[in-house]
């Protein structure tokens, strides 16, 4: 699972994102000003941005920093302001100043750090730091590994509005980890994750859907919620909405959207895009055939660990005119497909 620092380029007062999948896309502008923090009794020097207790001022300041807003390009002086603020209670720097120290930016990465500077950030209130907490419980960084606490923490986030701590403990629902496995919760998780803004949930909610398993089970809703999760930038929900579109499930058949889609995918890097666009070139389906192109295809899925391609490759070797000279290959394809765990592989190699 790609964490969410890892592709974050800093806070911008929005919500933060993991992948279960790969991070989501920051908004592109600051969101209205946090309130102002009541006047703090620390005395205050004459120097400081956080004067006279004003911590709103010192976290626009850090962001200006951090970003290059209004200001030369300063994570370390970002740093600096956001851990002011931090001290003098506003918790929006507390989570900010997480946020580097997660990443390392702005001084040495420090996740032992980050964890208790989340916990400051999501007891004040900011939902965020909440979710900051619970992705480093779950993963075990900066702190032990607890899975039913990390499914505490999400709960916080998402009833604090924060539409990915929602995605995530629905993952942690539907896997059963931390937390009683309940798909019709999971469901239910995602579906207030997706109306929320985090695609990933629609592309998930949209599996659910499109399996009956914990919702009722609807083709159209299906193939609208992939398509919902593609426009957001999910991949697997384009490949998902490609594969549909492909046999007319919810949607109006359409092989070369559905080559679009695969397209789009597999050029993302993800297998199941490949493969499908595979299928659709091996039969000449929306595109011009080409068996060259999708044994390519194929073979890169399969080293890649998609046993299903290794199968696919397999069966496209066994069908191919003078299908003798590819016997031996033909087999490794199989093998490697019923090692990967693809029952159709493991049925051919007991042919």
């Amino acid at each position: 699972m790609t964490l969410w620092w890892l592709g974050y380029s800093g806070w911008l007062g929005g919500a933060l994102a993991l992948a279960a999948c790969g991070p989501a896309p920051m908004p592109a502008a600051l969101a209205p000003d946090p309130p102002a923090d009541p006047p703090s009794t620390r005395p205050a020097k004459p120097d400081d941005p956080c004067n006279a207790g004003d911590t709103t001022t010192c976290v626009r300041l850090g962001v200006g920093f951090e970003q290059g807003l209004g200001a030369s390009k300063d994570e370390a002086r970002a740093a600096v302001l956001y851990g002011k603020a931090c001290e003098w209670g506003n918790a929006t720097g507390c989570l900010d100043l997480g946020v580097m120290r997660a990443q390392g930016r702005g001084g040495s990465k420090d996740e032992a750090a980050a964890a208790a500077l989340f916990t400051r950030a999501c007891d004040g209130g900011e939902a965020t730091g909440c979710y900051g907490l619970g992705v480093l419980l779950e993963h075990g960084l900066g702190v032990p590994e607890d899975e039913a606490r990390a499914v505490a923490l999400y709960t916080r986030g998402c009833e604090g509005g924060h539409a990915t701590s929602c995605f995530n403990l629905g993952v942690m629902v539907s896997d059963g980890r931390g937390a009683a496995r309940d798909d019709g919760r999971a469901a239910t998780l995602y579906e207030r994750a997706c109306t929320g803004g985090e695609p990933k949930a629609c592309a998930n909610l949209g599996t659910l859907v499109a399996r009956g398993r914990g919702a009722s089970k609807a083709a159209a809703r299906a193939a609208a919620l992939f398509s919902k999760a593609c426009d957001g930038g999910v991949v697997s929900g384009c490949a998902s909405l490609g594969a549909r579109l492909a046999q007319g499930l919810g949607v109006s058949k359409d092989e070369a959207r559905a080559v679009a889609l695969f397209t789009r995918a597999c050029d993302a890097g993800y297998d199941a895009g490949c493969i499908g666009l595979a299928v659709q070139l091996e039969q000449g389906l929306g595109v011009g055939k080409d068996e060259a192109r999708a044994e390519a295809l194929y073979s890169a899925a399969c080293d890649a660990g998609a046993g299903e391609a290794c199968f696919n490759l397999g069966l496209l070797l066994e069908r191919r005119p003078g299908a003798s000279k590819n016997r031996k290959r033909s087999a490794a394809a199989y093998a490697r497909g019923c090692t990967l765990g693809d029952d159709d592989a493991c049925a051919a190699v007991k042919k």
